[in-house]
């Protein structure tokens, strides 16, 4: 819908992300995440100049200043785009895979909990260190409190008993998706919103921003009793490949479908 009549605006609609190519232009894109909010902020700084004539200090004029744009995403679910870019992480996948002769902390006292290396585990085995390793018996020297955490709980002094430390693990594992923070500086971004007008019957609306640079998640509520909300900031830098093309410019457009 062109604007030849006004519209009320109201917006939804899926936030894409893509590298870019040499051109400026986009490469294939990727889903960010499910968006609750895209808040495109612009600013113009200006230079106030007061006249000193009349006795009033009137405002006489303002010299134009920087200029410069900024994109809140406020997601709703994590991606693999949205976790890379907002955790500053070099994603890791792994494999899944089995362990033998993990060894455990010394000093085990009843009531620890140890964190196995891997999550999602089976097929738990414990041995000691004797020389013929003795299996220690889940239910009474310890307990699989969460495997699917690789948390296992210790009910036997291991330093009073007839088990000799440390005490190893065996077990299976399966894949899982792994984000290190802070591994990878994320290269700028070609960022595209395909809106939905809900107030002009879902008008289509596309927002483009050439060449964003992502900050990292402002903060995520690991814990909480409402649903967690995550604002990522993305600044709108100055492409000067696009701004070659008058019908793009130099930072961002919107366009009424």
């Amino acid at each position: 819908m062109k604007l030849d009549t006004p519209q009320y605006y109201s917006g939804q609609g899926r936030v894409l992300v893509a590298k870019r190519g040499v051109t400026g232009r986009p490469l294939a894109f990727a889903l960010f995440a499910d968006c609750s909010a895209a808040k495109l902020e612009l600013k113009s700084n200006t230079t106030d100049i007061y006249e000193d004539q009349t006795g009033d200090k009137l405002l006489a004029a303002q010299i134009p200043g920087q200029k410069s744009g900024t994109l809140t995403l406020t997601c709703k679910q994590f991606t693999k785009t949205s976790a890379a870019l907002g955790f500053y992480s070099a994603p890791l996948s792994i494999a899944a895979g089995t362990v033998t002769g993990e060894v455990l902390p010394t000093g085990l006292q009843a009531g620890d909990e140890i964190a196995l290396k891997y999550g999602n585990v089976s097929d738990l085995v414990l041995t000691d260190s004797t020389g013929t390793p003795k299996t220690l018996t889940n239910g009474t020297e310890y307990k699989e409190n969460s495997l699917i955490f690789g948390n296992v709980g210790i009910l036997e002094d291991m330093t009073a008993g007839s088990y000799v430390e440390p005490v190893k693990a065996a077990y299976s594992y399966e894949a899982a998706d792994s984000f290190p923070m802070f591994t990878q500086m994320p290269e700028d971004r070609y960022i595209r919103i395909e809106g939905l007008n809900v107030a002009e019957s879902n008008a289509p609306v596309l927002i483009e921003v050439y060449r964003g640079k992502p900050q990292p998640f402002a903060s995520v509520d690991w814990i909480g009793e409402a649903a967690a909300n995550e604002d990522l900031a993305i600044g709108c830098l100055y492409d000067a490949l696009n701004a070659a093309d008058a019908n793009y410019g130099g930072f961002a457009r919107v366009t009424f479908l």
